[in-house]
């Protein structure tokens, strides 16, 4: 009996485990052709089942339009799911959702509070979004300053984005500090190498970076 057919075995039996799997596989064809709708319907009993990391998995599908037909208040409720359970990838996203009013009411403080949630998990993205609320100051005071040290930690966990406004803030281009040449134009320079995209678009373009 060949893996996928064990996996399918113990899927109809109602695994939580191996129809996550299943929808992995699926979804990024790891060992079997890619099938997004496959993946979905496997995803969704994973998700029923009580599977953070498939709940997860459906609101970003929903939100993408992989495997079903965008959704955004499906997204928005799969990801709340996840982050119930304590998922801090959901909370990044769910972040993103009230910055950008996907499929709720835009809300800078309660994305700055599930942005943190997940900062805590050490999720890279979550640092990089909150220091651009603070550069903005967006859903909290604006200060120089908690963004650099927020794109600082970002930048550790190689966040590209944040490499290139951490090399602004350097180069002073973000308040009156004397410029640190060589260190801002490192940064911004490694930044384009990491696949860093321009200014703000990383997280207002309809992905959640």
């Amino acid at each position: 009996m060949s893996v996928m057919d064990k996996l399918i075995k113990k899927a109809k039996l109602g695994n939580k485990a191996a129809n996550l799997e299943l929808g992995y596989r699926y979804d990024y064809g790891d060992g079997i052709k890619k099938n997004s709708k496959k993946a979905i319907f496997y995803y969704k009993i994973a998700a029923q089942l009580g599977s953070a990391a498939a709940q997860y998995n459906l609101g970003v599908c929903y939100r993408e339009g992989i495997g079903v037909k965008k959704n955004a208040k499906q997204s928005i409720a799969w990801l709340r799911k996840s982050y119930r359970q304590g998922d801090s990838e959901a909370a990044a996203d769910l972040g993103w959702s009230y910055i950008c009013g996907f499929g709720v009411k835009a809300n800078s403080q309660v994305a700055v509070a599930y942005y943190k949630f997940a900062a805590r998990k050490k999720i890279p993205r979550a640092f990089f979004n909150l220091g651009l609320c603070c550069l903005e100051g967006d859903g909290v005071r604006k200060s120089v300053k908690k963004a650099e040290d927020y794109f600082l930690k970002a930048y550790k966990l190689k966040h590209a984005g944040a490499a290139y406004f951490l090399g602004r803030i350097y180069l002073g281009l973000e308040d009156n500090r004397k410029p640190l040449l060589k260190k801002g134009t490192g940064l911004i320079k490694w930044a384009n190498k990491n696949g860093h995209k321009s200014e703000t678009a990383l997280i207002r373009n309809g992905k959640a970076s």
